[in-house]
């Protein structure tokens, strides 16, 4: 099954808005509140996971990361001799003052903290102690969308950028913006309605793709009575 196309998305809401033929609602502005409807969603539920490395150079503590980052969920640190992935703790740059005191830029051959700072759009992160070898960091992280061209339509068979079958959450927010457009106001917040219920449900699911436990605990009287 095939994630559905950015030129079918649009379709769909121009024939739920009576407009095949787009007059009223021309297809940039479709395009438009098509790109506002997937980067709504991939903020809100992030839903939209990926990976990726940053190459580490010795004694440099700070590193720019992608500008799409959403939220950081984990980092490891492997080194070109070593391609072993260590984990990196995550501290609070306040709540780590008390370990590194007056050495924050203490340097020791892996890292094994970070913190982050700045926001969205320019996100940076921090390692204590301060690799003193090159090495690389990959990054796990949960994305915002990518945004389609608005005004050629080259990207109308590019598949949409969320999770399969949960695109028709763009529609509701796509007919949300244009019945606001037309100043009908109650058809607007049913859509929006729905859009926001559906949103919901992804949150829900996407907290893990998977059904099975994270991770299994034994009783404390197993040791004594075994199985």
């Amino acid at each position: 099954m095939a994630a559905r196309t950015v030129g079918a998305i649009i379709a769909e809401t121009a024939i739920l808005l009576d407009d095949e033929q787009m007059v009223r609602f021309k297809p940039y502005m479709l395009r438009t509140w098509l790109n506002e409807a997937q980067r709504e969603v991939s903020k809100i539920t992030e839903c939209l996971r990926a990976k990726t490395t940053i190459a580490v150079t010795a004694d440099t503590q700070s590193y720019a990361m992608t500008a799409n980052v959403v939220r950081v969920v984990e980092i490891y640190f492997y080194s070109a001799t070593d391609t072993q992935r260590y984990p990196l703790e995550y501290r609070d740059h306040r709540a780590s003052r008390p370990i590194w005191g007056t050495y924050r830029s203490l340097s020791q051959g892996y890292p094994e903290m970070y913190w982050t700072e700045g926001y969205p759009g320019s996100f940076t992160v921090g390692l204590f102690p301060v690799p003193s070898q090159d090495g690389t960091l990959e990054v796990h992280y949960n994305r915002f969308s990518t945004d389609f061209v608005t005004n050629l339509g080259t990207d109308d068979a590019s598949s949409i950028d969320l999770p399969i079958g949960w695109e028709g959450t763009c529609v509701s927010w796509m007919l949300m913006r244009a019945f606001q457009a037309s100043r009908e106001t109650e058809r607007a917040n049913g859509a929006r309605a729905e859009f926001d219920a559906n949103v919901g449900m992804l949150i829900e699911a996407s907290v893990r793709y998977v059904d099975e436990p994270g991770s299994i605990t034994m009783d404390s009287w197993y040791d004594i009575f075994g199985d």
